[in-house]
This record gives C-alpha cells, sequence and structure tokens, in this order.
C-alpha cells in the first residue's frame, strides 16, 4: 500500500478569513446548543478530565475549558475518573461530563458515567459531545436503562450516526447534535498565548497514537 502527500500545489489552502468565518461559526453554534444545558452562570463541577496518553482529548479538555470561562462558569471542582469521591453537591450544580469518543463499551469511561447517573438524581447531568460506539448490543440495552432512570440527564454527540444510536436507545437524553468542543481553540494562538509561524515549515503532519482504536 502507497500513500499520497500532499503539497502545496495539490490544493488551496483555506483564506484566513474563510477560516475565521468557519471556526467563529461552529463557536457560535456549539455555545448556542450547549446553553440549552449550561446556562451562562452556572455552577459546575467538572467529571472525566483525561489523565492518559490520548492527546486529541487533551485539547477535547482545553476547548471545555475555554468555554466554561467563556460563559462565566463557576467551577467548583475538577475530577477524573479514579479520584472522584462522590462528594455532596448543593442541588444547583451542573455536572458536565468530558466529551470525546469513549462512549460505549470501549473503554471504561461510560460506566463511570452510569455511576455518577446513579449517584446524582437530583442534579442535571450534562455529557459533552460524545461519539457513540458499542460492540456488545447487551452492553447498549444495559446503558439505555442506566440513563433512562435520570429525570434531567442531556446528551450531546459530534456525529450523526451517534445521533442515531442515541435517538433509538437514549431518547430521554435529549440528544442533539453539536459540534467537538476543540472548536473553541480557536484562534490556536491566542487560546494558547504564544505566536504561531506565518507559514508551516511542513506540509505532513503525522500523528501517531496506541490505544485500542
Amino acid at each position: 500500500m502507497t500513500t499520497a502527500t500532499l503539497g502545496t500545489s495539490d490544493l488551496e489552502r483555506p483564506s484566513v478569513e474563510a477560516l475565521s468565518s468557519f471556526w467563529t461559526g461552529q463557536q457560535a453554534r456549539l455555545a448556542g446548543v450547549l446553553g440549552t444545558a449550561v446556562p451562562a452562570g452556572s455552577t459546575v463541577a467538572f467529571l472525566d478530565y483525561p489523565v492518559h496518553g490520548n492527546t486529541g482529548d487533551h485539547l477535547i479538555w482545553l476547548g471545555t475549558e475555554r468555554w466554561l470561562h467563556s460563559i462565566g462558569a463557576t467551577v467548583v471542582g475538577r475530577w477524573h475518573v479514579d479520584n472522584f469521591s462522590y462528594p455532596q453537591l448543593a442541588t444547583d450544580t451542573i455536572l458536565v461530563c468530558q466529551g470525546g469518543g469513549n462512549f460505549g463499551d470501549i473503554y471504561r469511561f461510560q460506566n463511570f458515567r452510569e455511576r455518577v447517573i446513579a449517584a446524582y438524581p437530583g442534579h442535571r447531568i450534562v455529557m459533552l459531545p460524545q461519539t457513540i460506539h458499542y460492540r456488545d448490543p447487551a452492553r447498549l440495552r444495559s446503558s439505555a436503562s442506566a440513563l433512562a432512570t435520570h429525570p434531567d440527564l442531556w446528551l450531546f454527540v459530534r456525529d450523526h450516526r451517534s445521533l442515531a444510536i442515541a435517538a433509538d436507545a437514549f431518547a430521554g437524553a435529549r440528544p442533539q447534535l453539536a459540534p467537538d468542543m476543540a472548536a473553541f481553540l480557536f484562534p490556536v494562538a491566542e487560546t494558547l498565548g504564544c505566536a504561531l509561524p506565518k507559514a508551516p515549515r511542513r506540509d505532513t503532519l503525522n500523528f501517531f497514537r496506541r490505544d485500542r482504536e
């Protein structure tokens, strides 16, 4: 199998104006959808931030933090799957779960979310944009039963296939389509507080990862 590398002559690079228009549009769409579940000024407990090596999840986390700052949220705590002690939280605290691609039975994070759902029946729980994938139909049915017990659950997904699964199995969680949280990283230079080169030094970026995907 051979791979081809695209150079600058193979396709036209989008203009800065086009990129800005696209990403600000995505941010506005995402902010508007999320605002129905997490209004500006909300008190939030942020769960499931990544402590693993998937760089994409860290970018999603960074975008999430930028969104929380932009809406003036009061974050009472940040926990990951292994250090959450199920504290008593004020009833107006919204539990917000990290988005990404681990909603399903590939990783253990869905088990954590379902334990949180069972432990906080009186709190709003919001799952930020996810991709859903189940290998075992029985596990999907088990998740559907777990989510159906909660009266104020919000599930956002980031692709149409996941939306179809959610509409069928998790209808009570108000599934809605939304862009990925990493959209809030734009513009990257301002987000990271650094200056980027005016032109890329390479035309190809190689990204390597080692996990079950």
